[in-house]
């Protein structure tokens, strides 16, 4: 018995030495689980592939400033070509007229910019039919926001016209001067609240725009259509500022909304000589900038005694 059990323990170890693989069956190989770990990278690949298609957007406004960016520099450029004529009698004239400094041009052309940051600015326009029309610099829309305006305090880029117009008649804000021929208008502005019912039309002499996109032509409170374009109000919501721009040469009228041109006709020929102003109904808005450009008839101005 002693020697059957010695010779098979020796047979057993004789398998094991010949045939490791068999002795260590079921045991777990340790670096096929690490291997497989360091794999998983793939879906994190997948999931950056799409950035093209993102970077769209951010490719059209990039286009949109670079667009405006070059109107602004032909728009220097054509201001360096007119030197400034500050001594001239129509210049003086303006200084008397006006609340704000007139940059008066050698060929006529005058520029004014209105930031609405005291009461005193208001005095170049006429104001008609409005529930309320309160000058405010700073935060909110209370007594502080109204007092900084009165004392002409307060960071000129938070000051703001506000205007409440009624269901009604509505309201129209006016400007003094009358410019012929070439213009360009900027307003530049923001809607607290407005209606299904409101309506907002930027004009210069009888022709305008309505909401930035329907041109129009008429007076306030009766501006009609000049063509089948939708009003589109989108860039008005959400108390997002916006800037709505007129210009008007040999005739033809453009209208931009923040850089990108919107409507342009040359219906309007002979209406656009006229005063700048802004028609508003069943709405409060917020009137921030106010950029006037244009020629004025120095004949129909008082000049300065003994010029």
């Amino acid at each position: 018995m002693r020697t059957s059990t010695l010779f098979v323990h020796a047979i057993l170890t004789l398998c094991c030495l010949a045939a490791p693989a068999l002795c260590d069956e079921g045991a777990p190989a340790p670096k096929e689980p690490k291997e497989q770990e360091a794999q998983p990278k793939e879906p994190k690949e997948q999931e950056g592939e799409p950035k093209e298609e993102e970077g769209e957007p951010k490719d059209a406004k990039a286009k949109r400033l670079e667009r405006i960016a070059e109107r602004e520099a032909q728009r220097a450029a054509k201001r360096e070509g007119r030197p400034l004529a500050p001594e001239a009698p129509a210049a003086k004239a303006l200084e008397e007229l006006l609340n704000v400094p007139p940059l008066y041009a050698s060929d006529g052309t005058v520029r004014l910019d209105y930031g609405f940051k005291n009461l005193e600015e208001q005095g170049d326009f006429e104001l008609k039919g409005f529930d309320a029309a309160e000058a405010l610099v700073g935060a909110g829309r209370g007594n502080r926001a109204r007092r900084r305006a009165a004392a002409g305090k307060g960071n000129v880029k938070q000051a703001r016209l506000e205007l409440a117009a009624n269901s009604r008649t509505g309201g129209v804000l006016i400007h003094k001067l009358k410019l012929e021929g070439e213009f360009e208008v900027t307003f530049t502005v923001h809607l607290v609240r407005m209606t299904s019912r409101s309506d907002l039309v930027f004009f210069v002499g009888e022709g305008g725009v309505r909401f930035g996109t329907q041109l129009v032509k008429g007076r306030p409170g009766s501006f009609k259509p000049i063509s089948k374009a939708p009003v589109l109000t989108e860039a008005f919501e959400g108390g997002k500022s916006v800037k709505v721009e007129l210009t008007g040469k040999d005739g033809v009228i453009t209208t931009r909304v923040n850089g990108v041109v919107m409507g342009t006709s040359e219906k309007l020929n002979g209406k656009l000589d006229g005063q700048v102003g802004i028609y508003a109904r069943d709405l409060v808005i917020q009137v921030h900038q106010l950029e006037i450009e244009g020629k004025v008839d120095a004949k129909k101005m008082k000049l300065p005694s003994g010029d």
